[in-house]
């Protein structure tokens, strides 16, 4: 495989001179006598004192190989400082493969000649102290010819899996073998901190969900280790973040998994959504492998990784067949690959994200849901006027979110059908948001059958088109109007509207609560600011059948992560905030709140 090109995300300027000074993205980090690197020392020391090598080697070549040295040196330590390969206080095998990416793509030429070598019967840097009979041992092998030499092939181009190339193009130490002598050398600089880089962070997982598995896995697969560069791991575990996020906020959208697990649909549903609004970048972030260059995941993908997930390779097949999901298909159960070729199945991606997320899926609350009074009239015609269409947009934009709307033609009481609110009824129909008519009732003063005649309106002119429930304002909290509401709610009921709303406006007897006469019970309405400064002093609990409803206007600014906070506290299940209301009807438009408490109400 060609090797790869050094991290590029590093900002790099090239030192210049013999004493090493590294420019870094965003602090400058100097090096000089008063705090060098010392391990590397270690090689010029012994090319001094090795006795047999200084007999036949003249004071002239030995001088001239511990210049080149020295150099050498330097160059290695500016690699290992900028590439960041030292944070964790630890050389690897895939960091020096980093290094050789870095030192061959910025010094190559100039390392060549430091190396030299000894064509032609002539011996050049370095290489005038190579096998020219030096005896002292490092590590258990000749320090100069086995160690220092395999150590200064970094600054050579190598096209192997497990070696490097020396400067004849023929494999020469290990990777594994150059890393051990680095890490070895160079503990005590390692230790003390000296080859730190504060400006290079490793990736780190950031969604909070079980996704974030794979940026461990690619950092401590051993065959990942041993195969490719430190730079390549953390593209392909950027790019792994990167699609998690991705892919988190499609399951979002979607409302997959809204019933504790995922079903093979709800992936079918994600990858639509992803196909639909992340495509471009989901190509960028997957990668793939045209050209012998690799991009994004695909520096991690099929370059030797073992882990285990699922009796499956992890990295290979579990997280690269979910990480097709950002790619279109025209296969009924299987995905497609970037290069448009058949791939994992929906069935085993399904399978494999329910166990990745599985505490996600365990721990996720349920979500809010929207009732919102649609006090304003139809006007479909007038697209730039047409407020209806603010929920409709909401809808398609998070078709997950339970939205129930309350229309109310007429404040309730008609005799005959509009066609205006017919054709703004299916449009809220197609975008499958709940609909339920109004009815006022005066708090129970109201004469029964003026109420009933009302519910029969909606039955007669608008059950069929989608209209589900009865939302009935203006209700007593005394309990001794009870019998009053439960017939109203039958009535409603055996007309075959299967969803019933009271609305109190505040806590209420909670025999309206528990006698089940209706599924929701809006038991705080009021401005926002009477919340704040007079909140009541007690509030209804929900039960199993009958559910709370908070509905607040007058918003003087958004504060909706408290009013969700509350709404959370109090156990209420339906939601709406609006700033409206000056003007002594705040239900006439829809809030510019209103995506944020769609966003923040969903878990």
């Amino acid at each position: 495989m060609k090797r790869r090109d050094f991290l590029k995300t590093l900002s790099v300027v090239p030192v210049v001179g013999l004493m090493p000074t590294f420019v870094l993205s965003e602090q400058n980090v100097v090096l000089s006598s008063t705090n060098s690197v010392e391990g590397l020392n270690k090689i010029v020391t012994i090319i001094q004192n090795d006795k047999r090598l200084n007999r036949r080697v003249s004071a002239d070549d030995i001088a001239d190989a511990i210049g080149c040295v020295q150099r050498m040196n330097e160059i290695l330590i500016e690699a290992v400082v900028q590439t960041g390969v030292a944070n964790d206080k630890h050389i690897s095998t895939a960091d020096t493969r980093e290094l050789n990416d870095y030192i061959f793509h910025n010094y190559h030429d100039e390392w060549v000649e430091l190396h030299g070598d000894d064509s032609d019967n002539e011996e050049t840097g370095f290489h005038k102290v190579v096998n020219d009979g030096a005896s002292t041992k490092l590590f258990g092998v000749n320090a100069i010819n086995r160690v220092a030499d395999g150590i200064y092939h970094l600054g050579f181009e190598s096209h192997l899996k497990n070696r490097l190339l020396n400067e004849d193009a023929n494999a020469n130490a290990s990777y594994k073998k150059v890393a051990i002598w680095l890490d070895a050398l160079l503990r005590e600089d390692l230790e003390a901190g000296r080859l730190e880089n504060l400006d290079v962070h490793e990736v780190v997982g950031d969604t909070d969900s079980g996704l974030d598995k794979v940026i461990d896995i690619i950092y401590n697969d051993t065959g990942l280790q041993k195969r490719i560069s430190t730079g390549d791991m953390r593209e392909g575990a950027k790019s792994a973040n990167a699609m998690n996020g991705l892919l988190l906020e499609a399951i979002d959208a979607v409302g997959a998994g809204n019933t504790g697990s995922f079903t093979i649909n709800d992936i079918k549903l994600v990858n639509k959504y992803l196909v639909a609004n992340s495509a471009d970048e989901w190509a960028k972030w997957h990668g793939d492998d045209e050209n012998n260059e690799e991009t994004g995941y695909h520096k991690v993908q099929s370059d030797g990784a073992t882990t285990k997930l699922y009796d499956k390779n992890a990295i290979n097949k579990v997280f690269d067949g979910i990480y097709h999901l950002g790619f279109a298909t025209t296969y009924k159960n299987n995905l497609m690959n970037e290069d448009g070729a058949k791939n994992v199945t929906f069935s085993n991606v399904t399978a494999w994200l329910n166990e990745l997320l599985s505490d996600d899926l365990t721990n996720q609350q349920e979500d809010l849901k929207i009732l919102i009074p649609l006090y304003s009239y139809p006007n479909w015609w007038d697209a730039s006027n047409y407020v209806w269409q603010k929920i409709l947009d909401i809808k398609q934009h998070y078709p997950d979110a339970q939205i129930t709307a309350i229309v109310n033609p007429s404040n309730g009481h008609f005799r005959e059908q509009n066609s205006d609110y017919v054709k703004g009824i299916q449009d809220l129909m197609g975008a499958n948001i709940k609909l339920i008519g109004y009815v006022y009732t005066q708090y129970g003063n109201r004469a029964i059958d003026e109420v009933i005649d009302d519910i029969e309106a909606w039955k007669q002119y608008y059950k069929a088109l989608g209209v589900s429930g009865i939302f009935f304002d203006e209700v007593s909290t005394n309990s001794l109007k009870l019998s009053h509401y439960s017939q109203l709610s039958s009535e409603a009921r055996n007309r075959g509207f299967d969803f019933v709303v009271l609305n109190p406006g505040i806590t209420t007897d909670k025999a309206y609560i528990e006698s089940g006469i209706a599924d929701v019970v809006v038991s705080y309405e009021n401005e926002n600011n009477a919340l704040l400064t007079n909140p009541p002093a007690n509030y209804n609990v929900p039960t199993q059948s009958t559910e709370l409803s908070l509905l607040i206007h007058t918003m003087e600014s958004n504060n909706v992560n408290e009013l969700i906070t509350f709404a959370r506290e109090h156990q209420f299940a339906y939601i709406y905030f609006t700033e409206d209301g000056l003007d002594g009807n705040p239900w006439d438009s829809i809030s510019e709140y209103f995506e944020d408490e769609v966003i923040k109400m969903r878990v």
